[in-house]
């Protein structure tokens, strides 16, 4: 057999999967999804291999640092958490963060700098000739919390759950179209065969959180959801919906992959993840130890960095934040209407406003620390921005004009709607961020005289609206560092899920399928080009800005002994400062 062909030219990874770290609160990773938060390597290691099956991905972890083993520091890991608790169940659920993610234990994560795997249940893989299979070998004498073994039974127990239609997992969709079955070999054995090459193997499956089916059969899905046993480096201890989950360190997490520098168990007898949303409250929070680590606002970063105790990671970030339409919902179903809307925005007035100037300015799908961004596609989509006067006459020449002259057009007699006003809802999660966003873009918008009227919701309800499709514009943004992000978030497939826009459009289907069976990085870039192209021309919708991020940590109180690329730490290696 053949190890490690499938080449790593894209990295999924969503910050919490593998580090204790949050994404910006405007952006959601996809359901394997995200996060978010991420970034990727340089393009040279974008065409990196995946590790061979190695006997790597078994090495153990470097002992635990010093200071941290003679730490008499707090006891409690306090993190601040964006959003708002909903089920954790993995296999219901579409939104994987922080809080299913210090439980779970995955087959795999990522080095610090994203450019391979290391095993966590699985000791090594390998991909046969064809690459239409790949053998997994579990490490040995591993348990879930409840005592019953992390074994290959249970793990097909779980890709079975993922890829059953009829539960129509959020979080396996895409597994459906590639994975075909999965087959025991021996009791820690077993082998994923596949209906075509798949080029996200890797980075899927990295993201997949592996539940104890004893423990899951036995309570329901409702009650497993507040009890999320696993294999991971935390068992949960208390939930507070809405304001906080407390978890107990699990001693017998002593596996960590050999990329982070103490193997476990973590550092901490407690981790606390805390639901705040008001930027004031959360920074205060951290200059008073409440919290020990937070997204920094831009508007904070000058008092952060003025703070002794308080260190900043920084780092580009992977996100897309984007204007999104519902393109099943007229007049968002005519491309003309969408093409003038892309006309209408100014992202240099929206970074100013929103970000202080401190986001990068996105023309194309991709987010500029994505492996697949290309400044090229940027410069093409700036050709259909900021133009209003182009947008109205656009608009003027498809009959959607402002007859009564209020300042609002009309949208034509022959559309499904009469003559209704152009007024429509814009939905975005709770965020005083995001409130600045929709606001500016509902002045931009104005100006080509289309209303819109601010919906700020829970990012649960969003998540729900947007599923059902009774939504109508979006404010949101989506995270991951591989250029496979197209296919959750374009996918017709992923309509009800992380298809927010509900774009259901065949032709684009079809270079989602090249794409992502292309293995090849040269070729692989090729497609990525020809999909933002795709999506410029015909905007389903209009991405706006790439935040940089930005985490502050109390570094009199925890450090981390190695941070990754992405301002993360990996769970075992946070410590408390003496």
């Amino acid at each position: 057999m053949k190890k490690g062909l499938f080449v790593l030219f894209g990295l999924l990874m969503i910050a919490s999967m593998l580090f204790a770290a949050c994404a910006p609160a405007a952006t959601e990773a996809p359901a394997v999804e995200e996060p978010a938060a991420t970034e990727a390597p340089a393009q040279e290691a974008a065409a990196t291999e995946a590790p061979a099956a190695t006997e790597a991905a078994a090495t153990e972890a470097p002992a635990a640092t010093e200071a941290a083993a003679e730490s008499t520091g707090p006891t409690q890991l306090v993190l601040v958490e964006s959003g708002n608790y909903t089920s954790l169940d993995p296999f219901t659920n579409a939104w994987h963060a922080n809080p299913s993610y210090a439980v779970f234990a995955t087959l795999w994560d990522y080095s610090l700098d994203l450019k391979n795997f290391g095993g966590v249940l699985a000791e090594s893989w390998e991909f046969a000739e064809d690459n239409m299979s790949a053998t997994v070998k579990l490490k040995e004498g591993l348990t879930f919390t409840d005592g019953t073994p992390v074994n290959a039974e249970a793990i097909k127990w779980n890709f079975d759950k993922y890829l059953d239609p009829e539960l129509a997992s959020p979080g396996g969709g895409t597994m459906r179209d590639f994975i075909d079955n999965v087959e025991i070999i021996d009791d820690l054995t077993f082998k994923v065969n596949l209906k075509a090459p798949w080029a996200m193997f890797m980075d899927e499956l990295a993201g997949k959180e592996i539940a104890s089916p004893t423990a899951y059969e036995a309570m329901g899905p409702v009650e497993y959801a507040n009890a999320l046993t696993s294999a991971g480096p935390y068992t949960v201890k208390e939930i507070i919906p809405d304001v906080s989950i407390t978890y107990a360190a699990n001693p017998a997490y002593t596996y960590a992959s050999q990329y982070a520098h103490n193997a476990g168990p973590v550092q901490f007898d407690e981790l606390v993840l805390k639901y705040m949303n008001d930027e004031a409250v959360i920074y205060a929070a951290l200059e008073t130890g409440e919290i020990q680590w937070a997204p920094i606002p831009a508007q904070y970063l000058e008092q952060a960095r003025s703070n002794p105790n308080i260190k900043i990671i920084e780092a580009e970030g992977t996100d897309t934040q984007y204007l999104g339409m519902n393109n099943e919902f007229y007049p968002f179903t005519e491309e003309g209407v969408r093409q003038a809307i892309a006309y209408a925005v100014n992202r240099e007035e929206l970074n100013l406003i929103a970000f202080e100037g401190a986001a990068i300015e996105l023309y194309q799908p991709l987010g500029k620390g994505n492996i697949g961004w290309n400044p090229e596609m940027d410069e093409y989509g700036k050709q259909t921005s900021n133009d209003p006067a182009k947008a109205m006459a656009m608009l003027d020449e498809l009959g959607f004009v402002d007859s009564d002259g209020d300042g609002v057009r009309e949208e034509p007699a022959s559309g499904p709607n009469g003559n209704k006003k152009m007024a429509y809802e814009l939905m975005t999660p709770v965020d005083p961020t995001n409130q600045r966003m929709v606001e500016t873009l509902q002045s931009q918008l104005a100006a080509i005289g289309i209303e819109t009227h601010i919906m700020t919701v829970d990012s649960t309800l969003m998540r729900q609206k947007t599923a059902e499709g009774s939504h109508q514009m979006i404010y949101w943004g989506y995270a991951m560092t591989t250029p496979d992000i197209t296919t959750y978030i374009f996918r017709s497939s992923r309509i009800g899920a992380s298809n927010r826009n509900h774009v259901n459009d065949p032709y684009l289907d079809t270079l989602l399928d090249a794409q992502d069976q292309q293995l090849d990085p040269v070729l692989r870039q090729q497609a990525t080009d020809e999909i933002s192209k795709y999506l410029i021309d015909h905007r389903f919708h209009v991405p706006l800005l790439s935040p940089m991020y930005y985490y502050g940590y109390r570094a009199d109180m925890v450090d981390c002994t190695e941070w990754s690329i992405q301002g993360g730490c990996y769970w075992t290696d946070w410590y408390p400062v003496k």
